[in-house]
């Protein structure tokens, strides 16, 4: 896969990844510029941003096209995605580049996508596994912006104002602080000067600089009761390994082979539960390691049982063959993945923003390949050596019950 880089003078990376066996373009705008940049004051601003850029008007010519526009607002990021045919490639850099227009916001586009924002925010409320993984976050980093909800809460939104909304815009949307990347069928002669002219004509600008998260080390759990779940939600985590850590790989391989054991175990052995996963995340400013289960109530205490004994077992369990067996599965996905256009440009993107200069595809599957069983047993010292952070969705659990689960007082 040819994979090319350039860097415009106003600081804004470019990542080309053609494609002429496909007949679409993915293209990605991702930026420094998700709700954990903002300050008290702007809660609410990364997410409103999203929706006002992504509704512009002149966005309808796509559309109409059928092509698909696309934004979400994460902790660390920003990423607004267009989706067109070939032909259409031009017209969606075009709207791309309007992101950094500093376009007024009126009262009327105020209210309208505050209502929108509260609309997802019920939605999320109303889906327990959506609402999990939201407010997960704030159980392993319960202080500063990382505390509260990703796109805010209600009573942040109904305070914001216009100038606080422009003052985190002014603040952190400038080209430097963003990567371009295209995936798909397009020829980078034609759009790179193309490129040069749209979004070289804004200027560099205030670097947005990632919040270090407070992190607590002794257990932690809370509970969100939902009177109408017939299941308990769980998810167990630890602190992981940011994008520039190369313990990130060591955290994708301990991963997978405890997603392995905790499947073979609790789902295909015991029948305790349909929905097992066991996930390491990697981010710009922070990592999550990650356990996600649904069970009944009868079985929750079993399964934390089991969780907890595999966990403190772990490097007993493993051996040089399972470690082999996990860099085998995880560079499959890795190949299936990039199958995707619009994993491509997902991918490669958010190494551009969030990793070094050394990594790329290439480099991060040498290092998979390099992990040595010694290391694994080291880097999973680090991880389970913490007391976990859980989150709980349940009819009826409540906080003190769980942590007598774990510490196996019950």
């Amino acid at each position: 896969m040819n994979v090319n880089n350039i860097a415009l003078p106003n600081g804004l990376k470019v990542c080309f990844i053609p494609n002429k066996e496909v007949g679409s373009v993915t293209i990605h705008l991702k930026g420094l510029t998700g709700s954990n940049f903002e300050k008290d004051n702007q809660i609410g601003s990364a997410h409103i941003l999203e929706h006002f850029n992504t509704s512009r008007n002149d966005g309808n010519k796509i559309i109409s096209n059928g092509g698909k526009i696309i934004g979400i607002t994460s902790r660390d990021d920003v990423l607004f995605m267009i989706k067109v045919s070939k032909k259409d490639v031009f017209d969606g850099l075009d709207f791309l580049s309007h992101v950094f227009d500093k376009d007024t916001i009126s009262k009327e586009d105020l209210e309208k996508l505050k209502s929108i924002s509260i609309q997802e925010i019920k939605r999320i409320r109303n889906n327990p596994e959506k609402f999990l993984g939201r407010v997960s976050c704030s159980t392993l980093f319960p202080y500063g912006r990382t505390s509260k909800l990703n796109i805010g809460e209600e009573k942040y939104l109904n305070r914001l104002t216009i100038k606080d909304i422009i003052e985190f815009r002014d603040l952190h949307y400038y080209p430097n602080n963003f990567v371009l990347g295209l995936s798909g069928n397009f020829i980078i002669s034609n759009v790179s000067p193309y490129i040069k002219k749209l979004f070289g004509r804004f200027n560099k600008g205030n670097q947005s600089k990632q919040e270090l998260h407070k992190y607590t080390d002794g257990l932690a759990v809370k509970n969100y009761v939902f009177k109408s779940l017939t299941q308990n939600l769980m998810k167990i985590d630890y602190k992981g390994f940011q994008t520039t850590d190369d313990s990130k790989y060591y955290g994708i391989l301990i991963a997978n082979i405890l997603d392995s054991f905790l499947k073979k175990l609790i789902k295909d052995r015991l029948g305790m539960s349909y929905v097992v996963e066991c996930k390491s995340f990697s981010a710009g400013s922070y990592g999550i390691f990650s356990i996600y289960l649904s069970c009944d109530a009868k079985n929750l205490q079993m399964i934390i049982r089991e969780v907890k004994r595999i966990i403190s077992n772990f490097q007993e369990i493993i051996n040089s063959r399972t470690v082999d067996n996990a860099k085998t599965k995880v560079l499959s996905n890795y190949n299936f993945s990039f199958e995707d256009i619009s994993f491509r440009a997902e991918y490669h993107s958010d190494l551009l923003l969030h990793g070094r200069k050394d990594q790329d595809l290439e480099f991060e599957m040498k290092k998979i390949k390099s992990v040595s069983y010694s290391g694994i047993k080291k880097a999973s010292l680090v991880l389970f050596s913490q007391q976990p952070k859980i989150t709980v969705i349940s009819p009826e659990l409540c906080v003190d019950e769980i942590k007598k689960m774990w510490l196996n007082k019950l």
